[in-house]
């Protein structure tokens, strides 16, 4: 029996790099407040990061929902690449 990719049976797979990139963002963020970048609350660190993941997720969605030809994944990729 052939494997049917879970994308195919029409199930969402979100990237782990996109599923853990808060991590990433916080400890940017981090970095910039113990440099003395600039001094962020913890309301800020929030907001940031929601906004951050929440606009990259969409324009990978977007991206994927029309293109309806890649995953997620390679849309994030390619995205981050294209920078």
């Amino acid at each position: 029996m052939p494997l049917i990719s879970t994308e195919a049976q029409g199930r969402m797979i979100i990237p782990d790099v996109l599923a853990d990139a808060s991590g990433v963002i916080v400890s940017c963020l981090q970095w910039k407040h113990t440099q003395g970048v600039h001094k962020f609350t913890e309301e800020e660190i929030i907001s940031d990061m929601s906004k951050k993941l929440t606009t990259t997720f969409q324009d990978v969605y977007d991206t994927c929902f029309f293109s309806n030809r890649h995953t997620m994944r390679y849309i994030y990729y390619l995205s981050a690449w294209t920078g």
